[in-house]
């Protein structure tokens, strides 16, 4: 029983961190994007600065971007389902890119 209630606590903090971060992820989404659109529009402030790597715009960030939001959309529906278990936890484990 005390397990449970651990795992319980956890959880409760795991989905309340995670709302959290909504709002400021996507912010920190908007300003990125706002850069990359100035600067392929021709911003002269932004051309100046220069591209990023070639490896970062073209393959890491997607990835980051698109596992990101799987994470948070994925997260979102858990918590509006109550759902603990089956394949959105699956797609919610599998789009936190951790090593493990």
């Amino acid at each position: 029983m005390a397990s449970f209630l651990s795992i319980l606590w956890l959880l409760t903090v795991h989905a309340f961190v995670g709302m959290l971060l909504i709002p400021i992820v996507g912010l920190k989404m908007a300003s990125t994007g706002w850069r990359a659109l100035r600067y392929y529009a021709g911003g002269r402030e932004y051309v100046r600065r220069g591209p990023s790597h070639l490896l970062l715009r073209t393959i890491v960030a997607p990835v980051v971007v698109v596992s990101t939001i799987a994470l948070l959309a994925t997260g979102v529906v858990l918590l509006v389902h109550g759902a603990t278990a089956g394949p959105i936890v699956g797609l919610h484990k599998a789009s936190a890119i951790d090593g493990d």
